[in-house]
Parts: C-alpha cells; sequence; structure tokens
C-alpha cells in the first residue's frame, strides 16, 4: 500500500524535509534533499518540479521499509522489483503494449496469494478500451464498492498501482502535505496535469533525480483513476476533502473483502480469526504463526466475535504505526509495562478513538508472550510493521494445490491433538 509531492524552493528545504519525513523512510528522504541543496529549483509556478520531493516518497514506499535503508540500496536488493514483478503477475490486460490491472486485478492483488489463472492477458482495441472507461464513474457517486463494480471495465497503470498501495498503508495526514506538495498553483485543489506529476515520478527509478518539466510532458494515456477524479473532459479539480474520501473508501473497501472472507456471511469473525488476518502477509513461517494463534486459543475465556466496525477502525489506526511508536516508546523511557489502558490511551492520541476492548484483550492475547496482562510491544510492532510491508511486497505464492492441502491437514492435526 501509504505508498507526496511538492514543488520546492530552495529557501524551503528544511521545512519539506521535516514534511516530507512524515511519508517514509528518513535516510531515503535525507540522501534525496541533500540531492535538491545541490541543485536549488527556481521557485516560479511554471513548471520545473524537481524529482527530490516525491522521490523520497516513492522510494520510501516502494522499498522494504527498512529503517536507514536508501532507495539505491532497496532497489540493489531486489526488493522493489517485488511490486513490479505482482503487478506484472495480476495485470490481465494490455493496451499499445503496456500492461495494465483491471480494477478487480488490484482487488486480487492485495487480498489473494495468487493471480487466477489465464493464458495470456486480454489485448484491448482502442473502442474496447474506451467502452471500459465509460463507465468509469464520477467521484461524486464514490463508494466503498467503486472497484468491486467497476470489475474487469477499466485500467490501473503500474504508477497508480503504487500509489493505491500507499493509500492502504499510510495515514491521511502524511497525504494532506503531500497534496499540499503538488499542488502548484496554490488554490488547495489538483487538476489532472499537476496529477500527471505522479505517474511521472512514480515510474521512474529511485535514482534518478532530475527535475520534471510539466509544461513539456507527453500525455499520459486515460485512466480508471483519471477519469473518475477528472471527468471525461479532464478539467475537474480534486480537493482534498475529496481525495480523502477516495481514500476513506478504498480502505474500506479491500477490509471488507478481508472480513467477508473470514465472516462468510455473517456479522461477526472470531476472536481467532482476527488473530489470523493481522498475522497474514507477515514473514512468519506457518509453525510460528500456529504458535500464536494457538496461545489465543488457549486463553481466550469467551469468545464475543469482532463486528466490521471494529475491525476497520483497528485496521485504520495500523496506519499510524509511526506515531503509535513513538507513543510505546515514551512509556519505554519510562520504564513502563504496556497495560490494556495505556495501550488504549496511546491509541486515542494518535487517532482520536478507542478500540473495542474485546478486540484489544485479543491482541494482548496474542502479544503477552511472558503472560502477564502486558504487551510485548517491540513484538507487535514488529510483526505489524512486517503485515504493512508485506501487504504490498509479497511475491506471488507458488504453492500448489498439494502443499496447500498439506499444510491444511496438518494443521488440523495439530488442533485436534
Amino acid at each position: 500500500m501509504a505508498q507526496f509531492f511538492r514543488r520546492l524552493s530552495s529557501s524551503s528545504v528544511t521545512a519539506a524535509a521535516a514534511a516530507a519525513a512524515l511519508l517514509g523512510s528518513g535516510a531515503a528522504i535525507r540522501s534525496a534533499f541533500a540531492s535538491h541543496r545541490e541543485a536549488p529549483v527556481e521557485t516560479r509556478p511554471s513548471a520545473v518540479i524537481p524529482r527530490t520531493s516525491l522521490a523520497a516518497w516513492a522510494a520510501a514506499s516502494s522499498g522494504d521499509g527498512r529503517p536507514g535503508a536508501s532507495g539505491g540500496e532497496q532497489q540493489a536488493a531486489g526488493v522493489s522489483n517485488y511490486r513490479e514483478r505482482r503487478f506484472q503477475d495480476f495485470a490481465s490486460v494490455e493496451f499499445e503494449g503496456v500492461p495494465y490491472m483491471t480494477p478487480q486485478d488490484f482487488l486480487e492483488s492485495v487480498t489473494q496469494d495468487r493471480p487466477r489463472y489465464r493464458k495470456r492477458r486480454l489485448v484491448l482495441s482502442q473502442s474496447e478500451l474506451a467502452s471500459a472507461l465509460y463507465k468509469t464513474p464520477s467521484r461524486w457517486w464514490a463508494s466503498s464498492k467503486l472497484f468491486r463494480s467497476l470489475g474487469s471495465d477499466g485500467i490501473i497503470s503500474y504508477a497508480e498501482y503504487l500509489f493505491l498501495l500507499c493509500i492502504l498503508a499510510k495515514a491521511k495526514a502524511g497525504f494532506e502535505i503531500a497534496f499540499k506538495m503538488l499542488d502548484l498553483a496554490k488554490n488547495q485543489r489538483v487538476d489532472k496535469r499537476e496529477f500527471t506529476v505522479l505517474n511521472k515520478m512514480m515510474s521512474r527509478q529511485p535514482g534518478d533525480l532530475q527535475p520534471i518539466d510539466i509544461d513539456d510532458m507527453t500525455p499520459v494515456q486515460d485512466t480508471t483513476l483519471m477519469l473518475h477524479f477528472f471527468g471525461r473532459s479532464g478539467n475537474d479539480k480534486l480537493d482534498f476533502k475529496e481525495f480523502s474520501k477516495f481514500m476513506n473508501n478504498l480502505q474500506t473497501e479491500v477490509l471488507e473483502i478481508e472480513f467477508a472472507e473470514f465472516s462468510r456471511g455473517l456479522q461477526t469473525i472470531s476472536e481467532s480469526e482476527f488473530a489470523q488476518v493481522l498475522l497474514r502477509y507477515t514473514h512468519l513461517s506457518d509453525e510460528n504463526q500456529q504458535v500464536y494463534l494457538q496461545r489465543v486459543k488457549e486463553k481466550l475465556v469467551r469468545e464475543e466475535g469482532i463486528k466490521f466496525e471494529d475491525f476497520r477502525l483497528f485496521f485504520q489506526f495500523l496506519n499510524h504505526l509511526e506515531d503509535f511508536t513513538m507513543a510505546m516508546k515514551m512509556y519505554s523511557l519510562a520504564g513502563h509495562s504496556i497495560s490494556q489502558e495505556e495501550f488504549q490511551r496511546a491509541v486515542k492520541a494518535c487517532v482520536g478513538y478507542t478500540l473495542a476492548p474485546h478486540l484489544v484483550a485479543t491482541v494482548f492475547l496474542l502479544f503477552d508472550k511472558d503472560d502477564d496482562g502486558h504487551l510485548s510491544y517491540h513484538e507487535f510492532l514488529s510483526i505489524l510493521k512486517d503485515r504493512l510491508r508485506g501487504l504490498s511486497s509479497r511475491p506471488a505464492s507458488t504453492d500448489t494445490a498439494t502443499e496447500k492441502f498439506k499444510r491444511c491437514v496438518g494443521q488440523q492435526m495439530r488442533e485436534e491433538s
């Protein structure tokens, strides 16, 4: 997924660097701003935009998330190619030789291990693409079922795929700063030309610091997102309130799909199923995941079930994990262990609300390895940061049906023993 932008003058480096730090890896950002100081940019609104601001964000958002890893290091490690490989695996259509995802492909890429079987990509003609894009609703008809309602009608570019992944894993505050960075006209709205900077920036390599001239850019192919945000004429403007609504809807849509996978039509999922969702996309082995899940099953006194709204609020809180980490460090420096009450206080400080008590109790069962009623917060933060990274950077699963069957049988035997 928290995967923004700005025009910088040479006098604004310090403030901009502080803002960019909200969006990703500090080392990647410091590296980018060091380059910016060597090549200051004109302040006139025309159009030459330095690569540095979005470069820092893009490098931090599309790497492995390791603290201190620069974009170059991430690329050298091959991690930055995970997303490109996954995009290629799930992209089911092609137009003029360029692969694209459909809205359905995108949802499957963040909720499924493997793409559905197909012999080859569907090659779209100009008229077929126009017909598919014509079904894109305007943002006035936005909902948390947008991508599901569109299905295979529409296209999403690779740059937009990275952008959508960032929406799934970034806090709203960071995007508000980023939105203002992209707003070159300083009118609290972004037009299609300004938004096109995103496509240009996201498709370039992390080490490329050349400025981008907005007045001299090759037009990009219209996509589902472009039409949704800016209309068929391309003349609509997008303000942050509308963009924020889109973010919220997309996060909710993905969470609804994930919740439905476990709820099977019911209003709640069990606490152990919630724990399974938490551990998904982490790099824990199946055996280690079973150790955590068994801890919940053995210690849970009474099942209450977890409703979707409680589920949604928890996972949106995870998008503020960096702020929460700072709060946890303050407790640690003061020598405090973390009780459920202190956990809730830290959550409210970060997001303005508290979580369902029985949901928090389940989290504590999962991450209370010392059986002392307190959170092993280092383990909690490590695993959940791993989950956020794994949501978008895991390669497609190579498990065969036989391997999955064996693992399922093994799990059943462990539960019955």
